[in-house]
């Protein structure tokens, strides 16, 4: 079940282990904020939440999630984001499908309202709420 959690961090785009690699999205915003993909993985850790206060991860994850997430700094969940979360999830739980999708929409209600002061605090809170649902859910599997 640990794939589960990487799969989250995939849907995210990012890498936290070598074997994962940043989405083309994830390398546009890296040069867009002027940093790399070491200096990033630095900070986001694996088996940690995403830290709310640094300037770096704040505006990473702004650059990658700006399209859903509107001038109020609320979250906009569409059938895009749904989708790219359970096929991620459907490849970690062996083509589970209908489970992935059961466990990506609970885990993307659960946490569409969650609200920080800029688009990029709120992409975190967001991000760092779907890890701890899932981890949620690891919990009950074992």
């Amino acid at each position: 079940m640990k794939f589960l959690i990487f799969g989250l961090l995939a849907f995210f785009a990012i890498s936290i282990e070598a074997k994962y690699d940043f989405s083309e999205t994830a390398k546009n915003c890296l040069t867009e904020i002027k940093s790399d993909e070491d200096t990033v993985r630095g900070i986001l850790e694996e088996d940690k939440l995403f830290p709310e206060d640094n300037e770096l991860a704040v505006k990473f994850f702004e650059c990658m999630y700006h399209t859903n997430i509107n001038d109020d700094n609320e979250m906009i969940v569409d059938d895009k984001m749904k989708h790219r979360v359970t096929e991620i999830l459907t490849d970690r739980l062996d083509g589970k499908e209908k489970l992935a999708a059961l466990i990506a929409d609970d885990c993307l209600e659960h946490c569409k309202d969650r609200k920080g002061d800029s688009k990029g605090k709120t992409a975190i809170k967001v991000v760092n709420c779907i890890r701890e649902r899932t981890w949620e859910y690891m919990k009950t599997e074992n």
